[in-house]
């Protein structure tokens, strides 16, 4: 009994060494595993992250260049669109006799009223012709600038900016809505009458020039050269288009064969035995599932 009761120690002792020896190598295997999920998650997501750092540097570099392409389009589009206007202003002022400046203002108390711009020079031209003729004949075509107290003579002098505030400054002093309509369409023919509401606004040519800011003297200084430049950028479209006129001869010299051969083609057969060969390759493929 006593030598069984031994073994029996003697066994159990080994069973628990060889519990103790699974538990160390078990908890070295979770020790290995972790290393190992570790490292791969490390692999893992420190790959995607640097994949994402190198995705967000594209997108931060094509956000940059697309904002560096519109920047240049928006500055290429303004200095074309300020080379333009300095252009018309300055065939407008040749046309009214005044600065390049003072015709920008002159336009702008135009639109402020509700009235085309385009419309400026042609009521000025027509201002003009009255004030010549008043001077130069009186009489009846006197009239209407006696009635406001002013000389045909006088205003022969000013600049046509000025001189057309004088005027409109007299009419927007008539009381009578009638008699100053009246008076407008003397002097600025049947778009007078359209003109009150510019002349009822005794502050419309200083509110324009208001508005502009120091754009009406810049315009006066750099009308011509402005003009140049839209000149010589618009002859530059018709100098590429001749570059490409020029660079087409050969080209089509070499593509007509081709372009004619490619003319006399019927795709409709080719079109149509691709049809028949598709549709022979899908009853394959439903037949293949059938």
């Amino acid at each position: 009994m006593a030598d069984l009761t031994a073994e029996l120690d003697l066994e159990i002792q080994k069973f628990r060494k060889s519990i103790a020896e699974a538990k160390k190598l078990t908890g070295r295997m979770k020790t290995d595993m972790t290393k190992v999920g570790n490292g791969l998650g490390g692999a893992l997501f420190g790959g995607l992250g640097n994949s994402l750092r190198a995705a967000f540097a594209q997108i931060q570099i094509g956000a940059l260049r697309k904002i560096g392409e519109d920047a240049f389009v928006e500055l290429r589009d303004g200095l074309k669109m300020a080379f333009d206007l300095g252009g018309r202003m300055s065939d407008v002022a040749q046309q009214i006799g005044t600065s390049a400046g003072n015709a920008m203002v002159l336009e702008e108390a135009f639109r402020q009223a509700g009235i085309q711009p385009e419309k400026m020079a042609t009521s000025i031209n027509k201002m003009q012709r009255a004030i010549v003729e008043a001077a130069e004949r009186g009489g009846t075509l006197a009239e209407p600038f006696e009635a406001l107290n002013l000389s045909p003579e006088a205003l022969m002098q000013g600049d046509p900016a000025e001189t057309f505030d004088r005027i409109s400054q007299a009419i927007a002093a008539i009381e009578n809505p009638t008699e100053r309509a009246a008076r407008a369409m003397q002097i600025f023919g049947r778009s007078g009458g359209e003109m009150v509401a510019l002349f009822d606004d005794t502050e419309a040519m200083s509110k324009a020039r208001s508005q502009l800011g120091g754009q009406a003297d810049i315009m006066t200084e750099a009308a011509a050269t402005f003009d140049r430049a839209s000149d010589i950028l618009n002859g530059l479209f018709k100098k590429i288009q001749g570059f490409f006129v020029g660079g087409g001869l050969p080209i089509a010299d070499q593509l007509l064969p081709v372009l004619e051969q490619l003319d006399a083609l019927d795709l409709a057969p080719v079109g149509q035995k691709f049809g028949e060969a598709l549709g022979r390759a899908v009853g394959m493929v439903r037949a293949a599932f059938e």
